[in-house]
């Protein structure tokens, strides 16, 4: 369904040619850096938040590895959309992520976008924050649970999450049988312990929260981008 996701298999020489914004291809780093921390909100609660990154919705196709590299690239000025980049990387319906090439689509989409990125093997919040504070969101592969998800949009709607002890930390996703997924993270607040975060699923999903320590424990490979 829409909500499951299956690694990606790409050939990068199809990505070629100059896909970044005009108007951002003619400002130096600093101006964009400038640009980007300007996004950056800070509310009275304690939320720190990047606005406007775009929303693709994947539809009923396996691609948020590739709809989540497009909304946060697009942000950073590359304009390729999630069917091209999956054009490009030559997008099979694989249950295994043996020998998937997904890495080299997110550094060459990173690159066309004059970006670099770099990954992790989970997500690390104190890392995440310094790339998050200056405007810059951070894609995450997790562990995906329907029961977690219910919890996080209520989040979005002001319920309060349940306190991360022993009996709430029994229903994360963290073994390798649960679904991947992924998110991109766009904001926290460090007073409430939360990481705010989207889908690719459509606008519904903005605002998402949860325990910053269930992100740690379910992540599988954290992407953090900049210029």
């Amino acid at each position: 369904g829409s909500e499951m996701c299956i690694r990606d298999s790409i050939r990068t020489e199809d990505i070629s040619g100059d896909y970044l914004d005009g108007d951002i291809a003619m400002l130096d780093k600093r101006q964009r850096r400038k640009q980007l921390l300007a996004n950056v909100r800070q509310d009275s609660a304690g939320d720190v938040t990047i606005g406007g990154i775009p929303m693709f919705r994947q539809g009923l196709r396996p691609y948020c590895a590739v709809s989540t590299l497009g909304m946060a690239t697009h942000y950073l000025g590359l304009r390729m959309s999630t069917d091209a980049l999956a054009a490009g990387a030559r997008f099979r319906n694989t249950g295994s992520a043996k020998g998937s090439k997904i890495l080299d689509l997110y550094r060459a989409a990173a690159e066309e976008a004059m970006a670099s990125v770099q990954r992790s093997g989970s997500f690390d919040f104190k890392r995440a924050k310094k790339y998050l504070e200056k405007g810059f969101p951070v894609v995450v592969w997790r562990r995906y649970s329907s029961e977690r998800n219910l919890l996080h949009s209520a989040a979005a709607k002001g319920q309060i999450l349940p306190e991360a002890n022993s009996a709430d930390r029994a229903s994360w996703p963290t073994s390798k049988t649960d679904p991947g997924h992924a998110s991109v993270v766009t904001g926290y607040n460090e007073k409430t312990g939360e990481v705010i975060f989207m889908e690719s699923w459509g606008e519904h999903t903005r605002g998402k929260r949860m325990h910053i320590e269930e992100l740690e424990a379910t992540s599988y490979a954290a992407f953090y981008f900049k210029i």
